[in-house]
């Protein structure tokens, strides 16, 4: 039964994305099938799955166009929400670290606290069609606490049309990518903002300063 549960997250993980013949996957489930009851090895081969499964996560993100800002290498992906007083608090770090050229900033639209957070949410994806993500995303982030007419002015500042925002707000395109990202934070077990995973590893909730800064080092050199 574990075996099975542990295929299905990888097809669900894989979407179209991966192959479930992977070979490394299939190591993985071989040693699993191995272990025979060993406790240690059977919690060695779950941190290993832990971590393809996670792999096979970012390689859907990257596929996902999802918006982003910098150019540094350390990628930095953030489940965020605009209603989030942690989120804002982590803004300033986040933002300095891609414009400082230390990161490249990857978010992850993920409005979960009441249909304000998924109007705005719904906004910044309009605004990465259009090329003014973080144009709008800084707006928003900066700004007083977040209502309808913030929302609005923050489109119009950041240069919007707002006959193809609203089209696209309409659109199947736009709930697919917010319902994606619903899935992807329940396969990793994201259910709060912030959350990050950078070089590999989630960190979920706010981090202080100094951690954060010492997670942006590519994880080649580290």
């Amino acid at each position: 039964m574990i075996r099975f549960l542990l295929i299905v997250l990888f097809l669900f993980a894989g979407a179209s994305h991966a192959d479930p013949k992977d070979d490394a996957i299939q190591e993985l489930l071989t040693q699993f099938d191995a272990a025979n009851g060993d406790i240690d090895k059977l919690i060695a081969v779950r941190y290993a799955l832990d971590e393809a499964l996670l792999i096979t996560a970012l390689k859907g993100l990257d596929n996902n166009n999802l918006p982003s800002f910098g150019t540094g290498d350390t990628v930095i992906y953030e489940f965020s929400d605009y209603q989030c007083g942690y989120c804002r608090r982590m803004f300033p770090l986040v933002d300095a670290a891609a414009e400082n050229g230390k990161a490249t900033v990857k978010l992850i639209e993920f409005p979960i606290l009441g249909e304000l957070s998924t109007l705005a949410a719904s906004y910044a994806l309009a605004a990465a069609k259009q090329g003014r993500y973080v144009e709008f995303h800084r707006q928003l982030m900066s700004g007083d606490r977040l209502n309808e007419d913030h929302i609005i002015a923050a489109a119009q500042d950041a240069g919007l049309n707002l006959d193809q925002l609203h089209q696209f707000i309409d659109s199947p395109e736009m709930q697919e990518q917010l319902d994606n990202n619903y899935r992807l934070a329940a396969l990793l077990g994201v259910n709060g903002t912030p959350a990050f995973i950078i070089n590999g590893n989630l960190y979920p909730g706010a981090l202080q300063a100094e951690d954060f800064n010492s997670l942006l080092i590519p994880q080649a050199t580290q």
